[in-house]
């Protein structure tokens, strides 16, 4: 399979590259009560049939609304779930084929959850270093965690406290501490910003752009916030019911999107409205996804769809910007 890739991409070694990722989620009810009301088994495919690649020291943005499965793409990058099936693959991963401990790191969407709450953040942050063999004793180990709260904008005094002690921005700096403190080479955020006030949002946003740029990470950046997407992302992968809709660069999908679902997505997002460009909005709710429609997922809300796009469902065709677009009426010439 040939792994999709957006034109901002080229000219740079692929550090992640992912091709036909599959997970699925047993949503079905009890035995005994499928058994009584004679129910089958209910499949969710949270993700289904996924394939990107990311450049090294370069940044995927994954949009989509609630419940798309970009959640479920992080947590099987990071290692957290395991895919049903297609590959994941890191380049410089060990002879086994899988990646170096600790060169995956996660940032999570709550920092308040995410931290013990019974452990100090010296304690939180410093764990992994000796997990890791990074430090070789407590001593050493306190004072790299001192380094690393002052590299996230926090004091080294800090170490002493709890997270209950702490804002919620500040807790997102020490998860964010916590997860390079194992000098990780992947950096996986998810939504790392929307349980935050708007006014930390920003400090968080470019305390992470600071870090990649100086640690030459690559990352994952997974948002709803089309804004925050622009602000931090090189590529924009749109989902939509576990599948990859739309792939380009980020120039080109906020100037020129192609997928009727990515237009509603820009259309709905007043910041990136575009004045040269006459859309309507496109309305209706998900569907489900333990009964997708047949054909194209989008179809029931698309003003373009025909008959083709209620019985066949779209594969990625490649664009002349490099990038890629699952969309019957793009590749038959149909946007307005």
């Amino acid at each position: 399979m040939t792994v999709p890739q957006a034109a901002s991409d080229s000219g740079h070694d692929q550090h992640v590259i992912v091709s036909g990722l599959v997970r699925t989620f047993d949503a079905s009810q009890p035995w005994l009560v499928r058994v009584i009301g004679r129910q089958g088994r209910r499949i969710v495919r949270a993700v289904d049939d996924l394939s990107f690649s990311i450049a090294r020291g370069k940044t995927l943005g994954l949009v989509g609304e609630s419940g798309c499965g970009k959640s479920t793409v992080a947590r099987c990058l990071a290692g957290l779930l395991s895919p049903d099936a297609g590959s994941i693959r890191i380049a410089g991963a060990t002879a086994s084929g899988t990646p170096a401990r600790g060169e995956i790191q996660m940032v999570f969407q709550d920092p308040y959850s995410s931290l013990n709450p019974r452990w100090r953040v010296r304690e939180a942050v410093g764990d992994s270093l000796l997990a890791f063999g990074l430090a070789s004793n407590r001593s050493q180990m306190g004072e790299q965690v001192a380094k690393l709260l002052i590299d996230v904008g926090l004091a080294p005094e800090d170490g002493a406290h709890y997270p209950h002690e702490f804002s919620g921005g500040q807790r997102q700096r020490v998860a964010i501490a916590r997860a390079i403190a194992s000098e990780p080479s992947i950096l996986i955020a998810d939504e790392p910003t929307s349980a935050l006030d708007v006014s930390v949002q920003a400090q968080i946003l470019n305390l992470l752009r600071d870090l990649q740029a100086a640690r030459g990470l690559t990352c994952l950046f997974i948002s709803h916030d089309l804004g925050v997407v622009d602000h931090m992302a090189d590529t924009v992968g749109v989902m939509y019911l576990g599948r990859l809709v739309e792939l380009r660069g980020k120039e080109d999908l906020f100037e020129r999107p192609l997928h009727p679902y990515t237009r509603m997505l820009i259309e709905t997002a007043p910041r990136l409205r575009r004045s040269n460009q006459q859309r309507s909005a496109v309305r209706g709710e998900v569907p489900s996804p333990l009964a997708p429609p047949p054909g194209c997922a989008f179809h029931p809300r698309c003003p373009l769809a025909n008959d083709r796009c209620r019985r066949e469902r779209p594969e990625p065709i490649a664009l002349p910007d490099g990038g890629n677009v699952a969309c019957h009426a793009v590749e038959e010439g149909r946007l307005d």
